[in-house]
């Protein structure tokens, strides 16, 4: 019934009157089938395979290690991996009284502060330097640290009992 209905509405319609919706839905289905010829002639169906394909997943490493790579982080990893394996790369004895205060990066090399809690200490490692460079080259590589600064104490010991003010001895009261 709904046919005939629709026929005869379409009948009584002249033959040079443009009906909107028609138009539209013509418009509609030449766009469709255009787009999917193109679509179709663009798509190039690729399989897999047994080989190995830039699409297969990556072991979570080598993803990792990629995107260290890619985004510029592989030095801070490094030294930062100096920091938490410092017990080992030095030995406990060294490792108890010396640490790593910072890390300055640069283009031939970065610099390594180390901070000694003594002047002995300090003094020590200054005759050890040549054998901590090498020690740190190794657990970073050869680019990565050229060369390492020793501090003494953090603090001053200026309070005290004993100590001088104007450059000689005042007398005891």
């Amino acid at each position: 019934m709904i046919r005939s209905d629709r026929s005869r509405m379409l009948a009584t319609v002249p033959a040079d009157a443009v009906d909107p919706a028609a138009a539209a839905l013509a418009r509609m289905r030449a766009t469709a089938t255009s787009s999917k010829r193109r679509r179709s002639a663009r798509i190039v169906p690729r399989f897999s395979g047994s080989r190995p394909d830039s699409r297969d997943p990556a072991p979570m490493g080598r993803a990792l290690d990629q995107w260290v790579r890619d985004n510029g982080y592989s030095e801070e990893l490094a030294v930062s991996g100096l920091l938490a394996r410092w017990h080992e790369v030095v030995g406990p004895q060294i490792a108890e009284h010396v640490a790593v205060a910072e890390f300055r990066p640069a283009a031939g090399g970065g610099t390594v502060v180390l901070r000694a809690d003594s002047q002995a200490w300090a003094l020590e490692l200054r005759y050890m330097t040549d054998s901590l460079l090498r020690r740190i080259k190794e657990e970073l590589g050869s680019g990565l640290v050229s060369k390492i600064d020793i501090l003494g104490p953090a603090t001053s010991r200026t309070g005290g009992r004993l100590r001088v003010r104007s450059g000689r001895r005042s007398p005891r009261r």
